[in-house]
This record gives C-alpha cells, sequence and structure tokens, in this order.
C-alpha cells in the first residue's frame, strides 16, 4: 500500500514538476534562482536526513532506516532531478513567430549554457559562506566537500551539454569556432571566452533566420523569383553538381520559393574550358527541350563564367542563351595561377595527376587538371578575350566579391594577401578588375567591413555570415532579370 501511494505520488509529482519546471526555465530569473538548491542536491538531502536520524533515533542509522529516510526526501529529490533534466533538454518555445525545431534546440541550448555560467560566477562565493556554515552546524567535512563536486559535476553537464547542442545546431558557428569549441572548452577559464562567442553566434543566426522567416511570409506566393526564362546554375573549377552537398547551398532552394525555375550545368569539376563547354552545350539544349522554351538565363561562378561565354561565342548558341551573370569569374585571369606556372613542370603534373584522381571520385570521366588551371592564367584569359567576343545578342552582366582582410576568410587569407600585393581588392582568388565584364554590377561585399570571399559568395558553406544576406543579394539579381524581361 505505501509502495502503490508513493507510485501515485510520483506521478503527480512528474505532472506538476512539468508543469513548474516549464515555467521555471522560461522565467530566466526563476530558473537562475532554483539552480543554486537544484545544484546542491547532495548536502540538502544529508542534511534532511540528519534531521530525520536525529528525531527518531539521535544514533546511527540501519539500512532500513536510511531507506525510509530516503521516502522523505522524494519529492525534494524528484524536484532537484527533474528540473536539471528538463535544463539540459529545454528548448525555447515558438513564441510569436514559428520557428525550426533546430533553432529551438539551438538558442534552449544558448539559454541554458549562459544561465549555468552565470550560476558557477555566483557560486563562488555562495558556497564558501555555505561550507563555512555547515563546518560550524557541524557537518562532517566529507559531506559538504562531496556536495561541492556534486554541484560542479552538474553545472559542468549543464554548461558542456548545452555547448553541444550549440555546436550541432548552429550553422553560424563555423568550422573555426567549432574547432575552437573542441580544443578549449575543456580549459578554463579560456573555455569561457569560446563558448561565450559560440552563444553570441548563435543569438545572431536567430535573429537572421526570424528575419528570414519574416520576409518568406511576406514574398510568399507571389512568385518575385519567375523569370521569363529558366535559370542555369553554372558551378566552378574544383567541384561538381552533387545532389547531396549542393554547391549553391541554400540559394536554389530560396530562388525556388519564390518562383524560379532552376537547373544545374553539370559540367566537370576540372574539365578544360573546351569540353565543358560542349558538355553545357549538351545541357542547355536539353532543357530547353525539356521545358519547351526558347532561351536561358545562365548565373555562373568563377570558371564556369569562361566555360559558358566559350559556349555562346565558340558553339554558336547565342540564340539560346538570354543573359549570363558571372560572379567572380577571372575574365583577365588570376595572378595566383603565375605563381603556381613557377612550379617545375614535373611536380605541377604529379599534382595534377592527385587531383585527377580525386576528381574522378566526384564524377568526372576525362577530367584535365593540368591545363584547366593553366586556362585561368592571365597570358591564356588575353588570348580568350581576343579569340571569343561576346554576342550582340545575350545580355551580360557581372559581380566581383571583395575581402577586407584575412579575417574574412581564413582559408583563403593567404591568398588574399599575395593577391592583394598584386592586383589589389580581391576575394582570395580573383581581383576586382578580373572579374568585371558586361555591365559590372558592383562588388558582394559585407557591411560589417568583414568582406566576403570567393566562396563565400556562393553560400557552399552554408553560413551567414554578419553583415551580408547572401540570400537578399541572389534574390535582388533574379528580380532584376524579369525586370529586364529575361
Amino acid at each position: 500500500m505505501f509502495y502503490a501511494v508513493l507510485l501515485w505520488a510520483g506521478l503527480i509529482l512528474l505532472i506538476i514538476s512539468d508543469a513548474l519546471a516549464d515555467f521555471w526555465i522560461t522565467k530566466k530569473y526563476v530558473a537562475f534562482v532554483l539552480l543554486f538548491p537544484a545544484s546542491h542536491i547532495f548536502l540538502i538531502s544529508s542534511l534532511i536526513l540528519a534531521g530525520v536520524r536525529e528525531a527518531r533515533s539521535g544514533g546511527a542509522f540501519a539500512v532500513s532506516e536510511i531507506l525510509h529516510g530516503f521516502t522523505y526526501l522524494f519529492p525534494v529529490l524528484f524536484a532537484c532531478v527533474y528540473f536539471l533534466a528538463r535544463l539540459l533538454l529545454y528548448t525555447k518555445k515558438s513564441g510569436e513567430q514559428e520557428i525550426s525545431l533546430r533553432l529551438r534546440i539551438m538558442m534552449g541550448g544558448r539559454r541554458v549554457l549562459l544561465l549555468s555560467l552565470l550560476n558557477t560566477a555566483v557560486q563562488i562565493p555562495l558556497c564558501i559562506l555555505l561550507y563555512s556554515l555547515c563546518e560550524r552546524a557541524g557537518v562532517e567535512r566529507g559531506v559538504w566537500i562531496a556536495d561541492l563536486v556534486t554541484a560542479f559535476l552538474l553545472l559542468n553537464i549543464l554548461s558542456y551539454g548545452s555547448a553541444i547542442k550549440i555546436f550541432f545546431t548552429s550553422k553560424r558557428v563555423g568550422v573555426g569556432k567549432r574547432i575552437l569549441l573542441l580544443l578549449f572548452m575543456w580549459i578554463p577559464p579560456v573555455n569561457i571566452i569560446t563558448v561565450l562567442v559560440c552563444a553570441s553566434a548563435a543569438k545572431k543566426e536567430y535573429r537572421h533566420e526570424c528575419m528570414l522567416c519574416e520576409v518568406k511570409k511576406e514574398r510568399g506566393g507571389q512568385n518575385l523569383c519567375r523569370t521569363k526564362y529558366p535559370i542555369l546554375l553554372v558551378h566552378g573549377i574544383g567541384f561538381a553538381d552533387n545532389k547531396i552537398w549542393n554547391y549553391w547551398g541554400r540559394i536554389p532552394k530560396m530562388l525556388s520559393e519564390n518562383g524560379a525555375e532552376i537547373y544545374y550545368g553539370e559540367q566537370q569539376a576540372f574539365g578544360t574550358i573546351e569540353s565543358n563547354a560542349k558538355e553545357l552545350r549538351k545541357r542547355v539544349l536539353g532543357i530547353l527541350g525539356e521545358c519547351e522554351c526558347e532561351k536561358v538565363n545562365i548565373i555562373a561562378h568563377s570558371k564556369g563564367g569562361l566555360d559558358t561565354r566559350h559556349m555562346i561565342s565558340a558553339l554558336n548558341m547565342e540564340d539560346k542563351i538570354a543573359s549570363l551573370t558571372t560572379i567572380s569569374t577571372p575574365h583577365r585571369g588570376s595572378e595566383l595561377v603565375d605563381i603556381i606556372d613557377k612550379l617545375p613542370d614535373k611536380l605541377y603534373a604529379a599534382l595534377c595527376g592527385a587531383v585527377n584522381w580525386y576528381s574522378r571520385l566526384i564524377g568526372d570521366k576525362n577530367p584535365d587538371t593540368y591545363h584547366a588551371v593553366k586556362q585561368l592564367s592571365p597570358a591564356y584569359a588575353a588570348q580568350f578575350n581576343e579569340k571569343y567576343k561576346d554576342s550582340g545578342k545575350v545580355y551580360y552582366q557581372s559581380y566581383a566579391a571583395e575581402m577586407n582582410g584575412i579575417a574574412s576568410d581564413f582559408k583563403l587569407g593567404i591568398f588574399y594577401a599575395v593577391l592583394k600585393l598584386m592586383s589589389g581588392a580581391n576575394d582570395g582568388m580573383v581581383s576586382v578588375e578580373s572579374a568585371k565584364w558586361g555591365v559590372f554590377k558592383g562588388s558582394i561585399s559585407s557591411k560589417s567591413n568583414i568582406g566576403v570571399s570567393h566562396i563565400q559568395s556562393i553560400d557552399v558553406l552554408q553560413e551567414d555570415y554578419e553583415g551580408f544576406d547572401i540570400f537578399e543579394k541572389y534574390f535582388e539579381m533574379v528580380v532584376e532579370l524579369k525586370k529586364m524581361g529575361f
């Protein structure tokens, strides 16, 4: 009978605790106050048991008495454990804006992370006071030492568990921050700075995603990106149109949601300009037959712009292309290739052989890295531009990307610094001057004075950057093509 009552009491406590825990956690100041006693389960339970022991016999506990004593503690222990577990599993509520489960988990982790860090800082002086009082009251030193260890472990579980939630759910916490988090999250006090940086990135990501959600609601159903002709996205060197990892990141989905009809070039990653142009010609003709339209709009990145220009001018495709928009395309070559040309030919050929092996793994049938890279040199670009003139039947426009320092993208930092000395403003791979072609629409950069790199200009890493909205840039690009009748 006693255990049946205890079971029912537990179920009632579960219901009450669930409601209270939700309220406690949502009200962060209440959660902050309650976290202190909740983390000191060991000391609280010991004091209650000591009181029970003194009331019952004043002597040592028998095993049966200890078990009986813990029945008095059941509500306290249950509430504390459940509260801590709910903190660890807490996800932010949607509120007025409908946010994804990923964002709710991320922001829940951020709140609990900051809560546990702040509570740890406040507990240091409070614990010194508490344990001095315990010692005066005759509580054994082993008890409050064990409680100190327990509190430390519980708060660390909350902190690290919350940091891991941010680690796996945040997109703005990029590769660099993730590496720092893995390296330093175990080393105090450096770990505090690291997790605070990640928490800050998570907050900015949440605000950005909420803004995108609002924009999506406002534009929903208007088909603002539905152009007259479908859009063909043409990738650059070193990548393939992979369904698992999209070269263009989240951009195609955003454009499709706003009415755009999207196709991919599907040319080789390390093919020469000539071979890729032939593949693009075949692809364009296939799209025209599939969608029963007269032309396509092409948005090409990096070397993809040269592949497309060759297709238009050398393969008689000017009647099939309405517009060509190039992004960070080395129309006048890249001086970085001149540096590569200084390598011994045997070494260069060996490196190209290794790259060819990799390119076959990602789908290339006849990779030719040796010549594909050399075709990006300024000397070859001069010959190419002289030989293949633009067609008057196609609208040409271009965008550059511009880094404002090594901090823009550490992956391309060295290349940026070298190219800066040789050619001035650049994106880590292509100079702004080289990217200009046709109607130049300006440089893609960010308001935060960090800039945008060659890779960041296409969202391949699917990361958000402060002061730069990749979606808005491509949205404006396509909307403008639509207004021009393309």
